[in-house]
């Protein structure tokens, strides 16, 4: 965030300057820096090397000659384009004088308030005044990936009764109605029982939109804009320059208001000194094998650390002695029963530790030995998740439906609901640990919550925080949508579907209980054909609807159809 000038007068004599690179943990975290250099924007060498040399501060007069080729002060009617502006002041400006421009009546649209939402929050604005007609640009992701935070479009309708407007996409010229949207203020709080409490304390309802025929350099960034207008003149701070010229994807498609100047690149030389003063990549390179033996006996250590389920358990016991439950006395047999074998746990994962210690200290990168330690860990997960299993699972399995009927034992059955959870979690974590692509707990067996709970009422998860894949099967199972399970669970929606998508690489769910044969078959076919990076230049080459969350079930079919093979 912008640093105020009052905060500043108090911070600086704490911190050398207000970047990240300043603060006393990244200085102490020897952190390695990898510069990530391959652009994919620009294609054009020569726009490539201007734009670098205007990020350093070290721009020819022969580079600003050749931007100031693409000085054209006539305003173009093309609604592709977008000006780029150094103030608010001068782009709210641009934007009302073309929405003056349509001869249409105005729609006004208000967001809905609840509770307490302090305006200068606001995500967009309380009031938004659109036209058909209007271009407008979006200011958040949607979880389907219907739209994104900076995608451009133009709004074509709208439904009053359902209070939706139908906007049609610059980029591909494909139409959509959208709804309004929910941000939450929320505040996080430490109860009585030292635990972390969400409180909601308003919500604001509203279009994630705004004009767009200008936007601000600072709202501009992470866009790409084949059509740029801007004008530089006036600008005012490190680093706009380079953010407003690098949005365009070739000087052709840049359109320069007023000339560029040298006064108007502004370079801020302690950026420029950290950059220079990053190693590079060779130096990275050689401290990575030792990085990565690091990481690896860290991750190892944490899933087996069993010292926040025994504090959890003590917890309970604590409760337990404090209360009015009802058999308190024989409650108590059986939680201490379980803290017992979690106990054992805990001194086997000390030990365990101890070791992994040792074998690293002694045995180095050595593969043979990396290999020996990769195999007394999958060991490791294997007795370790049997154990919680049947000496703390299948026991509180039972208990707690035996128990939640009872009188007075609300708050009782919350904390062990929770625990059980957080077991679960472990479990999880302990059959999932992945070490340089390799799963050590891919052999392990396999124990479900769901056939654990057969034979006795289900266990829904009370906490919001630490739940497992299993809650959301449970729910899916229970014939509840994506969007029903994601209320419930206070989660996106696109984190339901990347629990799906682990069900269905399970074969827990069969992918065409989750979209059409005919499209399972058309985009297994554009996996095997299409050559691509990431799932975003997959969905461009596709050339057809997809979200990201079927792109990772499709991904996750895929990995059970060969497992099965």
């Amino acid at each position: 965030p912008v640093i105020k000038d009052y905060a500043w007068d108090v911070l600086k004599h704490y911190y050398r300057t207000g970047y990240f690179f300043s603060s006393h943990v990244f200085q102490r975290c020897n952190a390695l820096c990898v510069e990530l250099t391959k652009v994919y924007r620009q294609k054009d060498d020569i726009f490539l090397d201007i734009l670098n040399r205007i990020r350093d501060g070290i721009a020819t007069e022969e580079d600003l000659k050749l931007l100031n080729q693409q000085y054209s002060p006539k305003e173009l009617e093309d609604e592709e384009i977008i000006t780029l502006c150094t103030h608010n002041i001068i782009a709210d400006q641009i934007n009302q004088k073309k929405l003056a421009e349509i001869e249409e009546p105005i729609k006004k649209l208000k967001a809905k308030i609840t509770g307490k939402f302090n305006e200068n929050a606001y995500p967009v604005d309380e009031e938004i005044k659109l036209k058909i007609g209007a271009i407008i640009m979006f200011t958040r992701n949607e979880s389907e990936g219907l739209y994104y935070n900076g995608k451009i479009a133009k709004v074509l309708n709208y439904d009053r009764e359902e209070d939706l407007i139908r906007v049609e996409f610059i980029d591909d010229k494909s139409t959509s109605w959208i709804e309004k949207v929910e941000w939450k203020n929320e505040k996080y709080t430490i109860n009585a029982e030292n635990t972390i409490e969400l409180e909601v304390l308003g919500e604001f309802i509203q279009f994630p939109v705004r004009l767009a025929w200008a936007v601000t350099v600072h709202k501009s960034q992470g866009l790409t804009l084949n059509k740029a207008r801007m004008d530089l003149s006036k600008s005012f701070a490190a680093g706009q320059a380079y953010v407003a010229l690098s949005r365009c994807t070739s000087l052709e498609g840049l359109t320069l208001i007023k000339p560029v100047t040298a006064r108007n690149v502004i370079v801020d030389p302690r950026i420029v000194e950290f950059h220079n003063a990053m190693p590079d990549l060779s130096h990275a390179m050689t401290a990575l094998p030792e990085a990565k033996k690091a990481y690896s006996l860290e991750s190892i250590r944490k899933v087996f650390s069993m010292s926040k389920l025994v504090d959890r358990v003590e917890e309970i016991q604590d409760y337990i002695s404090d209360s009015s439950i009802p058999h308190k006395d024989r409650v108590y047999i059986i939680v201490d029963k379980i803290k017992k074998q979690l106990l054992n746990l805990l001194a086997v994962s000390t030990d365990f530790d101890g070791y992994l210690s040792r074998w690293i200290r002694e045995m180095g990168a050595d593969e043979a030995y990396i290999e020996l330690i990769y195999t007394k860990t999958s060991k490791g997960i294997n007795y370790f998740t049997e154990q919680i299993y049947e000496k703390a699972l299948k026991p509180l399995s039972i208990h707690i439906p035996e128990y939640q009927v009872k009188a007075k034992t609300k708050k009782y059955i919350k904390l062990q609901t929770e625990f059980y959870d957080q077991l679960w979690n472990k479990m999880d974590r302990l059959c999932s640990l992945t070490i340089e692509d390799d799963n050590l707990g891919k052999d392990a067996k396999i124990y479900k919550r769901s056939e654990l709970e057969m034979d006795s009422q289900p266990i829904i998860s009370t906490s919001k925080k630490g739940a497992t894949n299993d809650i959301t099967l449970q729910l899916y199972r229970d014939g509840l949508t994506v969007k029903a399970i994601s209320e419930i669970r206070s989660m996106a929606a696109s984190t339901i579907d990347t629990h799906l998508a682990h069900w269905i690489k399970e074969g827990e769910i069969p992918i065409t209980d989750l979209m059409k044969e005919e499209k399972v078959a058309k985009m297994m076919e554009s996996f095997d054909t299409i050559k691509f990076e990431g799932f975003g230049d997959l969905r461009v080459k596709m050339g057809y609807d997809v979200s990201y969350g079927e792109l990772n079930q499709i991904k996750a079919h895929r990995a059970w159809l060969e497992a099965k093979d």
